[in-house]
């Protein structure tokens, strides 16, 4: 049941017992009035003023019965009407805030329920206004985070794509050096020269195919290990410590022959070139050694120069004796000779 029902139905019962009330005075008097006309004599004197006043106060309880209704009909539009306007603007006000509107909660503050409801109704609506402004804000800085965040991933995202660009080239120029390197590997080898690399301590760290083939060791024996142990040279101490000072200490190349044995034994001779490799700071990171073996070369420099000097003896002793005839002849010992002896002879 509507509020403003119940408000007319309680008027209604007050005007239905202020009637009745009304009603039921203005029979007593009536009552009054008529047991007075049948009980007092007529000759009497006071009867006159005594029906007078009993007409007055009929009168008066008519009045005030019609006023007490009247008041009673008024104050109860007047309430009706005073809740409806309450409850219609709040109403309206309850679909402004429906709509968002929160900005102004126009509603009669006044100390009775309706006002109280009221009073409660615009406190909420600014507990929801200051709650929305309040997330708005914490929406618009979120966003602002969340903005700058973006902009943040965007530039690692760029910085992530140059730096893979980066990695592209690198990986581009890096496979090149790899097959250049790949290509240098096959050709040190294969290469007919023995090519060692050492630590700056003499340890061998590689070797190519010609170790073998050369000193008759396997590679795999070497790696790890003093060159010294291996090849054991037969030449003198000073040879090596000018080979050390040369490479380690003025950190230059060195150049020389020497002499080596092979794992069975066999001495060869060899032509080598040791090189100091170094870092950007002038250390030496490591040594690379190239030995040709130069004993077939060495054999026929030998033959060759115990040729020459046979050739040289062996042809040496008739030319002499040519010559010593052909002055004998030239100078007549064995008779004059003509002009044109002579000259053959010279």
């Amino acid at each position: 049941m509507k509020i403003r029902t119940k408000i007319l139905l309680a008027f209604s019962l007050l005007f239905a017992i202020f009637l009745t009330s009304g009603y039921i005075f203005f029979e007593e008097i009536g009552k009054i009035k008529e047991t007075l006309s049948k009980n007092v004599p007529k000759n009497f004197t006071a009867l006159p003023e005594m029906e007078k006043i009993i007409n007055n106060s009929q009168l008066i309880i008519l009045l005030m019965t019609i006023a007490i209704c009247s008041l009673i009909v008024l104050s109860a539009l007047f309430f009706s009407a005073l809740l409806s306007r309450s409850v219609k603007m709040l109403r309206d006000t309850i679909e402004s805030v429906k709509r968002g509107n929160l900005s102004v909660c126009a509603l009669p503050q006044r100390n009775d329920e309706a006002g109280k409801l009221s009073k409660s109704f615009c406190e909420m609506t600014d507990i929801i206004k200051n709650s929305q402004t309040e997330a708005q804000k914490k929406v618009q800085e979120q966003t602002t985070e969340l903005s700058e965040k973006t902009k943040d991933l965007d530039d690692q995202k760029n910085a992530i794509l140059n730096i893979l660009e980066d990695v592209d080239k690198e990986k581009e120029k890096t496979e090149a050096l790899a097959k250049d390197l790949k290509k240098f590997q096959l050709a040190v080898e294969n290469a007919a020269e023995m090519v060692v690399i050492t630590d700056p301590e003499g340890i061998l760290v590689y070797g190519n195919k010609a170790v073998k083939r050369i000193t008759g060791y396997e590679i795999s024996d070497t790696i790890g290990k003093k060159a010294a142990a291996f090849w054991k040279s037969p030449m003198p101490k000073e040879y090596y410590r000018e080979m050390w000072r040369v490479i380690k200490t003025e950190k230059k190349t060195f150049h020389g022959q020497l002499q080596n044995k092979r794992k069975n034994g066999e001495v060869y001779e060899a032509d080598i070139s040791l090189s100091p490799v170094l870092d950007d700071n002038g250390n030496i990171i490591f040594f690379v050694g190239i030995e040709r073996d130069i004993t077939k070369e060495k054999e026929i420099d030998r033959a060759k120069t115990e040729f020459v000097s046979l050739a040289s003896h062996q042809l040496r002793t008739p030319l002499s004796s040519i010559n010593w005839y052909t002055e004998m002849l030239l100078g007549g010992e064995v008779g004059e000779l003509n002009d044109g002896q002579k000259n053959y002879l010279k």
